[in-house]
This record gives structure tokens, C-alpha cells and sequence, in this order.
């Protein structure tokens, strides 16, 4: 037997494909439903079983031999059908550094997408447009010295001399004109805000009647399959300008909105038109204006205002402005769709990417992305860090009230007196709002004596960055200062919270005998299959069996468990109609304690819901039998064009308080008798 039939994927692979095959026979022969509907349900269903088995190679290391190979090409399902252009802005210090991650993994799937930038250059089969090269040559901008760098480039490209010590010295330049925003800047940076008017020209050029023009930057993660979801929302023959928000006070004669062009901005295929055949030459009209400006995103929500009467409509969080580090992670957010993320390495970009690959036809949203990075979970604490918890107002948290009575334990009197004294009144500070997943505290101390803490809440979480402590000195009045940052999380809420998924099969269990998750546990321990219990009289196993096989694509039948009595705790293991342990995390032990919020039905009513304990409803012998939760099988299912009488998503399951199985229809064939004196469905 060869090394490769003895690894254990492999051998799990084969047995589950025989299994399948003898299992489709078995019910043609038994007369169970039409062949051709048997073939293609356990297909599917056996396609989402080796799905969650790469998924856990690939995403928890589980398993040896480094990640199988997926069977369908990468753009199965997002083919660029030519309705959306993808215009990506770079420049000439960064693009052969950054560009090539983004092309092989965000942009894999996109055919011709339009790079622009303030240099003409090749990059493999991709071409690079200048799209500065129009303005250089007027006479406006002749004397302008934030061209200096540019002028400067072209030259060092002409001659051939625009090696990677040409380019070091070219990001080190200095911004020529500085003001307090602008401070610190490179020219490059400084040369950047002349490209957003023109880029939107070169893209109608180049790809005209588009019904959709996105504009990303070189260390932006598109999600394709993403962009398609959230676009079916609005019509493109309407005037769309969308973007996450940035408001701009300084404007006059009121502040304006504009779309951080960091995670990207979304016209409508209207307002390019508009732009492009109404008000042609409007970018080197503009030109001399954006001179006077800091932002070049802010240069393109100011032009579509006056000349297009077109503001910003709010698309926060599916267009996200940050990292996976310190990206925005909450209840609000955890289903949503996911479209870009900035501020990727390429490192980052190929996590990503295989993250969002390895959910096949499942759209990437928020949950996915902390599943991806945040693997080993949060720290409770950690010095010389800062979690975020106040870099946005609007997310934080109000301290609570000094009612010391509602406070007790460890802590000391002191420091539930002013939660901006310590860490520790901090810490208590986020223990008495229910809504705090985090917090950090700060100290600012003034030459090196008088000492002052805030304190800061919020009701998101994630994990920030390293930030030492920081000094400097007072040019006015020659006083010392110094600052630090200690960061704290309640890592114990947010593994309780509903909307983080538990690691394994195991610990799920273990947790839900200590009284939680308490809703609908759809899709919890991500990376597993996960099944539904049904606990029946003994007589009625063979039935339900038989129903559960003839109805698949409504109730998958991974496997049964024998059950001697509801009140006993014998340990018991799975026999698995797919005879691989690989899907199940350790044996399944079950009994009393082990059917919180379980809900019981007898003669086709239920009798009872949410009930923590069962054993009082049952007498006898009884068998336990798992079905397959939706959250496991109904994509593979929708996707071989099986219909279902209702497909939830897994954040439909965390959002809606009923089990998925009270909203079920069994259609076709039933089998020989099937009508429980009691059947308890728990989800």
C-alpha cells in the first residue's frame, strides 16, 4: 500500500466516496426517491463534508500534508462578465513592490484591470498608465513644485536610472509645501491627489458603458464575490458615488462627506457617463484647484458635489478602512459582507485570500475574517499596546456611574471611585457596562511627577497594535511629557458572545452544559460538520432513518448515536454514515446535562420550548440520531440545483430565535410510518 493511501486525508477521502456510492445504490434499490435525485444529493452532501475537512487542514492545521488542492479554479462563480471596471491607483515607488500580490490574489479573477499611476510602466501582461502625464504638460502646472518629484521621475526613466536606490531616494523626498495636515509627508504622497480626477477619466477611456467604476489602491483587498453581493442593491442607471465616510470640517460654506479612498469608492456607471460626455476636460480644469487641497479623495467628492450635484452615500463597513488587525469586529458587523480591507501587506493579501477561498461559494463577511486572523482568540491584557478602544468616538462607551454598591470582589474601593485613575478601575469600568468588549487605559505624565489617566470603553473588538510610550517636550513652555498605553480585553464576554464561533465540536459541548450559547448555535464551531440531534423512541429510529435518507437534501443523516435512557451519562460514539473520524472532534457524550434549550414535540405539537432539562418527557428506551444542519450542506445543495423550500444563511440562523427545522416542509415520499409520541429537535 503506498505512502499516499496510508495518510489519513486520503484514506478519509477514498472511504467516504465508497461509502457514498454503496449508501446511493442501496436506495435505488430500495425503491427511496428517483436515482438521479439520490445521485446528486449525496454528491453534494459528500462536497460539503470534504469542504469542512480542507477547511480545517487549511484554517486549524489539523490535519498533515499542507492544504489540498480545491478542485474548481478560483474564479468558479465570479467570472468578470464585463459590467464592473476595477481601476487600482499606484505610484512609481510602491507599484512593483505592492501590485503583484494584489494582481495574483484580490484581482485574480479580474480580467483586464486598470492600473494607473504617475509612471508608465509593464508589469507582466498588465500595462501601467500615467495618468498625471496630461496635467504635467500644462502650463498651470509647469510651476508647480508638487510636480517636482514627478519631472524628476520621468527623467530618472528616460535615462534608465530609475533603479531600486533611485526609488529608496524618491520615497524619502519630502513633500515641498507644508502645513500642519501635511507635515512629515512624502512628495509621493503629496503628488497622490492629483491622480483621483484623472483615473476616473482614464477608466471611462479605456472601459466605457461599465455599469459599475471602483477605484481601489494597491494594498486593498477586493472581494469580488463580495462586490457583486453588495452591488445588487442599488441600480446603476441612478447616481451612485459610495465610499466609507470621512467628514471633512474645513469645507465651506458646510463641512462634506467624502469616501476614504484607502477602502475604496464606487460610482455608478450614470455618473461616470455624466462626468465623462457632459463635462469633459474636468480633471485638468480642476487641477489647479486641488493644488490648495490635502486629500485627493477629498479632491473627487468635492468635484462631484459642485459639478454633479452627487454626495456620498455611506457603504462603512462592507468598504472597510482598515487591516484585519484593527479592523471593526462587533454584533453589528459580524455578518456583514465583506468588500475591501486596506492596509494590506502581501503577506495579509494572501491570508485573505485563502481565507475567502476556502468558502467556496459562501460570500467573505466580517466573521470570516476574524476566524482567519484571530485564530488563537485575544489576550486579556498586554502592556505598551493600544486596542483602538478610543480612536473613534462614535464607537466608544460612556463610563459608568461611581454606584461602588453595584461593584464587589477583588478590587479595591479606589479604583471603582474613577475608572480613569488605573487600569484596574478601567478594567471595572468595562466589567459594569455589559456592552464593553474592551478598553484601554492611558497615562500622560507631565516632568516626570504629576500623572493623568483616561480611560476608554467600546463595544467593538480587535486586537490594535503595538504602541510604546511616547515623549516629547513643549516648545512653548519647555515642559516634559510622556505617555503609555495598557490595553485590556474581556476575552471570557466576547468567547461567550453569540456571535464568535466556538474551535471544536468539544468545547462547544463542554460550554453548552455550563448554560450557554442559549440561541440557535447554527454554524458555531466554524470548521466542523455540525448535525442536529433528534432524540425518539426506540421503535421509531428505523423510520426516521428511512425518512432522513429518502428526504436529503432536507435532512442529511451523518450519523447515529444508540441511547440507553435519557437519564443516563454513558459514553457513547458516533457511528457515522460516513465512516471517517476525521469530521468529529473526540467521542460524543451524551446525557442529562448534555440537551440545554431543547424543544419536544408529541403527536406533531409541541409540547414544550427551550427546555433545559428533557428526561421528564421520555420513558424507555430511546436512540439519538444527528441530522445535518442546515448550515453545513445547503450551499453544496443549492449550488448542484437542488431546491430547498427555504435556504437560511448562517447569520439568518444567529439572527432568527426558531430552530431551522420548525420551518420544515417534507415533500415527496414518506416512509413506512412516522409519527413520534415524542421527538425533541435541538439547534
Amino acid at each position: 500500500m503506498s505512502p499516499e493511501w496510508r495518510s489519513k486525508p486520503v484514506k478519509a477521502f477514498v472511504l467516504c466516496l465508497i461509502a457514498f456510492i454503496v449508501l446511493s445504490a442501496l436506495y435505488t434499490a430500495l425503491g427511496l426517491g428517483g436515482p438521479e435525485y439520490q445521485r446528486i444529493a449525496s454528491h453534494a452532501i459528500q462536497d460539503a463534508t470534504e469542504a469542512a475537512q480542507y477547511t480545517r487542514a487549511n484554517l486549524l492545521n489539523r490535519l498533515p500534508g499542507g492544504t489540498p488542492q480545491s478542485k474548481n479554479p478560483p474564479c468558479v462563480g465570479i467570472p468578470d462578465d464585463g459590467t464592473i471596471a476595477i481601476t487600482v491607483k499606484t505610484g512609481a515607488t510602491e507599484a512593483l513592490s505592492k501590485l503583484p500580490a494584489q494582481l495574483e490574489t484580490a484581482l485574480k479573477c479580474i480580467k483586464d484591470p486598470i492600473l494607473v499611476s504617475d509612471l508608465a510602466q509593464t508589469l507582466g501582461r498588465h500595462r501601467i498608465h500615467d495618468v498625471l502625464a496630461t496635467a504635467s504638460s500644462s502650463k498651470s502646472m509647469a510651476k508647480n513644485p508638487e510636480f517636482d518629484s514627478y519631472r524628476h521621475q520621468q527623467r530618472l526613466a528616460e535615462t534608465g536610472s530609475l533603479d531600486e536606490p533611485a526609488l529608496a531616494r524618491l520615497r524619502r523626498m519630502p513633500i515641498p509645501e507644508q502645513d500642519w495636515r501635511t507635515a512629515g509627508k512624502t512628495a509621493a504622497w503629496g503628488l497622490d491627489k492629483y491622480k483621483f480626477l484623472h483615473m476616473v477619466e482614464k477608466a471611462w477611456e479605456l472601459q466605457p458603458g461599465r455599469q459599475w467604476y471602483v477605484f481601489i489602491e494597491d494594498d486593498t483587498y477586493l472581494s469580488l464575490r463580495g462586490l457583486r453581493e453588495f452591488l445588487a442593491q442599488y441600480d446603476w442607471k441612478e447616481k451612485w458615488y459610495l465610499g466609507s465616510p470621512v467628514k471633512m470640517w474645513e469645507h465651506k460654506p458646510k463641512p462634506l462627506w467624502f469616501g476614504y479612498g484607502g477602502s475604496g469608492v464606487i460610482l455608478s456607471g450614470a455618473v461616470v457617463e455624466e462626468w465623462c460626455t457632459q463635462h469633459p476636460g474636468l480633471a485638468s480644469a480642476w487641477d489647479p484647484k486641488v493644488r490648495r487641497k490635502w486629500f485627493g479623495d477629498f479632491v473627487l467628492a468635492d468635484a462631484l458635489n459642485d459639478e454633479l450635484a452627487v454626495q456620498l452615500t455611506d457603504a462603512w463597513p462592507m468598504l472597510h478602512n482598515d487591516e484585519p488587525a484593527i479592523a471593526t469586529f462587533s454584533p453589528d458587523t459580524w455578518c456583514q459582507t465583506v468588500v475591501t480591507m486596506h492596509h494590506l501587506g502581501a503577506r495579509e493579501m494572501d491570508e485573505l485570500y485563502q481565507a475567502e477561498q476556502a468558502l467556496g461559494s459562501r460570500t467573505l463577511r466580517f466573521r470570516d475574517v476574524y476566524k482567519a486572523f484571530y485564530r488563537p482568540g485575544l489576550p486579556f491584557k498586554r502592556s505598551d499596546w493600544d486596542n483602538l478602544a478610543g480612536a473613534r468616538t462614535e464607537l466608544e462607551l460612556d463610563l459608568p456611574s461611581k454606584d461602588l454598591s453595584k461593584t464587589h470582589g477583588k478590587f479595591s474601593t479606589e479604583s471603582m471611585e474613577d475608572p480613569n485613575k488605573s487600569y484596574e478601575g478601567c478594567e471595572v469600568a468595562c466589567l459594569r457596562n455589559p456592552a464593553c468588549f474592551q478598553f484601554t487605559h492611558m497615562i500622560t505624565t507631565k516632568n516626570g511627577t504629576g500623572k493623568e489617566g483616561e480611560c476608554h470603553l467600546t463595544g467593538v473588538f480587535r486586537l490594535g497594535k503595538k504602541r510604546t510610550e511616547e515623549s516629547w517636550i513643549d516648545k512653548d513652555t519647555g515642559t516634559g511629557w510622556k505617555r503609555t498605553w495598557v490595553s485590556g480585553w474581556r476575552s471570557d464576554r466576547i468567547g461567550r458572545n453569540d456571535t464568535v464561533r466556538i474551535t471544536t465540536g468539544e468545547i462547544a459541548r463542554l460550554k453548552a452544559r455550563h448554560g450557554f450559547p442559549t440561541s440557535p448555535t447554527a454554524g458555531l464551531v466554524w470548521a466542523d460538520i455540525q448535525a442536529d440531534l433528534v432524540v425518539l423512541p426506540w421503535e421509531y429510529g428505523d423510520d426516521f432513518r428511512l425518512l432522513c435518507r429518502h428526504n436529503m437534501v432536507y435532512c442529511p443523516p451523518p450519523g447515529q448515536i444508540s441511547l440507553a435512557s435519557l437519564g443516563q451519562n454513558p459514553p457513547a460514539r458516533i457511528a457515522l454514515t460516513h465512516p471517517s473520524e476525521e469530521f468529529i472532534s473526540g467521542p460524543m457524550d451524551l446525557g442529562r446535562d448534555s440537551s440545554p434549550k431543547m424543544m419536544v414535540f408529541q403527536d406533531g405539537e409541541r409540547i414544550d420550548g427551550h427546555c433545559p432539562e428533557i428526561e421528564a418527557h421520555g420513558t424507555g428506551q430511546h436512540t439519538a440520531l444527528l441530522i445535518g444542519c442546515s448550515f453545513s450542506f445547503e450551499t453544496a445543495l443549492w449550488t448542484a440545483g437542488l431546491p430547498l423550500w427555504i435556504l437560511k444563511t448562517e447569520c439568518a440562523h444567529v439572527q432568527d430565535s426558531k430552530p431551522a427545522y420548525e420551518h420544515r416542509r417534507f415533500p415527496g415520499q414518506f416512509s413506512r410510518r412516522f409519527y413520534a409520541d415524542v421527538s425533541c429537535f435541538g439547534h
